[in-house]
């Protein structure tokens, strides 16, 4: 009896889990799901700083909605899981860190003249 109290409580967490934790194919297939999770994630980066944005690119939820919405962008999920390091969200917030470096960059050359 023991045993099986025990079997049946840790496949209850198993399915919890599993149901708890949606994966980036999940909301790849329900773009619905994905749309204010992303939006979410996107309104994070706005005015944040650099520290804040290196953290921002390693957010799992960011991670698995943005790798959904790469990969609805490019019409094939598993293209966007093979080359994430190009489309990824990660990929996305390091665009906006190089973007702010050249700014800076610009900005001090201006300063110079």
């Amino acid at each position: 009896m023991k045993k099986q109290t025990i079997a049946a409580l840790t496949v209850s967490a198993l399915l919890l889990t599993a149901c708890g934790e949606k994966n980036a194919e999940y909301y790849y297939n329900h773009p619905d799901e994905l749309k204010p999770i992303l939006a979410a994630c996107e309104e994070r980066t706005k005015g944040a700083d650099d520290a804040t944005l290196t953290a921002l690119k390693t957010d799992k939820e960011c991670l698995t909605v943005g790798l959904a919405a790469a990969g609805i962008q490019l019409g094939d999920y598993k293209k966007a899981v093979m080359e994430e390091e190009k489309y990824g969200w990660a990929a996305y917030v390091q665009g906006i860190l190089d973007a702010k470096q050249k700014l800076k960059n610009d900005y001090a050359l201006l300063d110079k003249i």
